[in-house]
């Protein structure tokens, strides 16, 4: 299955040049809608399913840096597209999933798609979350998982061990493959265990400490939905 993108870039010869070489060089990539400014790109996100986005970061009124700001970023892989080199630590920053300097190389492009789209894989499977990489597969105990932390597309499993395990996974797409029955999202950027809960504080906003001592963030949109459904 393709993988759809859009291009959001104030210059449209810079839109014109990456749509031609995606469509030439990229077959698993669908372009699916082009912006000239950050209002624009966030409008596509309303009516589009998208995967990908190519972002410029220099554009009038807004940059790329406040479009990241509007939008749920474990939603979507992010590639910066470029021709100022200096933002790159602002871009590692943010966890941006790729770093193109203007002009595209053709090569360069083409090498970080194949990257980004050789995901670790992870499903559900008797009673264990099954993660396989390149390297290795996995087996972990759903009961064992204290809990996960996500930072853009990559995900961090604490587990009753101690153990910690990072996948290029975002918590949005760890969230589809676990139990409801056993795990909950209490954040934007966090799944805890229900059974490895020792308490709520609701001092500091709300938090919950868990087994291993951590402590996890209830943010406030979610407050009374995971409390009922906890409590």
């Amino acid at each position: 299955m393709n993988l759809k993108a859009i291009i959001i870039d104030d210059e449209q010869g810079g839109i014109n040049y990456l749509s031609s070489i995606i469509t030439e060089f990229v077959p698993n990539l669908e372009l699916v809608g082009t912006a000239n400014s950050v209002n624009e790109g966030l409008k596509i996100l309303l009516k589009q399913k998208v995967d990908i986005i190519f972002l410029d970061i220099e554009m009038p009124n807004e940059t790329g840096f406040d479009f990241i700001k509007s939008i749920d970023r474990s939603a979507y892989k992010i590639i910066f597209t470029t021709a100022h080199s200096e933002y790159a630590v602002d871009a590692f920053n943010v966890f941006a999933d790729g770093y193109l300097m203007k002009p595209i190389v053709i090569d360069e492009l083409i090498e970080l798609i194949i990257y980004l789209t050789k995901n670790d894989a992870v499903k559900e499977e008797h009673g264990k979350l099954v993660i396989k990489t390149k390297e290795t597969i996995e087996a972990i105990s759903l009961e064992d998982i204290i809990r996960i932390e996500s930072e853009g597309n990559y995900s961090t499993i604490y587990t009753l061990n101690r153990n910690r395990i990072v996948i290029s996974k975002s918590i949005k797409q760890l969230e589809e493959n676990l139990s409801s029955d056993l795990f909950v999202k209490t954040h934007k950027s966090h799944i805890i265990n229900k059974n490895h809960i020792k308490r709520y504080v609701k001092l500091e906003g709300g938090y919950f400490e868990m087994s291993d001592a951590s402590q996890v963030p209830l943010s406030r949109r979610k407050k009374e939905e995971v409390l009922n459904l906890l409590f």
